[in-house]
């Protein structure tokens, strides 16, 4: 069987394309599933392609799809292009399995694409068994349209305006609910469930600068040491509650789709005409609106993109639900 990490890494050192880009040819799991099927990367076919991104590699989102199957294609001419190969067509493309949008179709029926609600949230929170108004706080932040510690970490008092219920991040402002802006105002004011006998170096909450709005457990003030004291406490929830996809990047999706959902009064088609309207533009009006209404940083296109395999199962159950009416 033809050596393809070593081909890999050839083509990675002449190509010189950046780590985030080169992991699909890094991170092994194209070796592994090599050792599986017994065939190598340019023996594998349509099928074994479609099988590894969705059923082993467990792929559920359009733009990890998209970075493995743009250094794929690549990685396959280059094959072609240095005669590691015999074959004289990339398989990747012209091939209407392996098209885009044929994959993202096919990742709508394959994997499971579950997002959160208001009521999930306001379930998780009530099960939280450790520094609950701090972790409730994390969590609702990202649910509400944080989309990284980095843009809250440092957070400053200045920055948050509970007459208007609004956060203001960088250039942008967020509008948050009134329980996130209960419990925030109750951080401020010094309220934060002590444990001070479960640790052996016997660590107090800090507020390390008096503006901060966040306090930490650390002796040390340093970027590293304030994310994560924050990334634990959702690391513990997701032990806890045994959540198998809980993550900041869910969370902010989730609170994303649901944000688009109230906007649309809840109507399934509305939604649907909102991430379909004019998708071949780089961008859409309506949901532009949306965005800059909530304070999203991210593009209608990004969005588009991002939620492409739910809409497609949501339109199919749309149409059998049709049907059967």
């Amino acid at each position: 069987m033809t050596d393809t990490r070593a081909l890999a890494d050839a083509y990675l050192a002449e190509a010189g394309i950046s780590n985030n880009k080169s992991y699909p040819l890094t991170n092994g799991k194209l070796y592994e599933f090599e050792k599986i099927t017994g065939k190598s990367f340019l023996e594998l076919e349509e099928e074994d392609f479609i099988r590894f991104f969705f059923d082993f590699a467990g792929i559920h989102s359009v733009s990890t799809l998209d970075v493995y199957r743009w250094l794929y294609v690549r990685f396959y001419q280059w094959c072609i292009d240095n005669e590691h190969t015999d074959k004289d067509d990339n398989l990747f493309e012209g091939n209407v399995e392996l098209d885009p949008d044929t994959l993202a179709a096919c990742m709508s029926r394959r994997c499971r694409l579950f997002y959160y609600d208001d009521g999930y949230i306001d379930k998780i929170c009530s099960h939280i068994k450790k520094d609950k108004i701090y972790t409730e706080i994390l969590i609702r932040l990202f649910y509400e349209g944080i989309s990284s510690y980095d843009e809250i970490m440092y957070l400053k008092k200045s920055q948050v305006d509970f007459q208007t219920r609004t956060l203001l991040i960088e250039d942008r402002k967020i509008g948050i609910s009134e329980r996130l802006c209960l419990l925030m105002e109750k951080l401020q004011n010094g309220y934060v469930e002590r444990y001070d006998n479960d640790s052996k170096r016997q660590l107090r909450y800090v507020r390390f600068s008096g503006e901060d709005v966040f306090l930490f457990r650390s002796a040390v003030d340093s970027s590293f040491n304030r994310r994560q004291f924050m990334s634990r406490r959702l690391g513990e929830v997701k032990r806890e509650l045994s959540l198998e996809d809980f993550s900041v990047k869910k969370l902010y999706q989730s609170g994303l789709l649901q944000m688009i959902r109230k906007e649309c009064g809840y109507d399934t088609d509305q939604l649907l005409h909102v991430l379909y309207e004019e998708k071949h533009k780089q961008t859409n009006y309506l949901l532009d609106q949306m965005l800059k209404k909530h304070g999203y940083k991210i593009t209608s296109y990004r969005v588009r993109s991002l939620f492409k395999p739910y809409m497609m199962q949501l339109a199919a159950f749309r149409q059998n639900e049709n049907k059967c009416s």
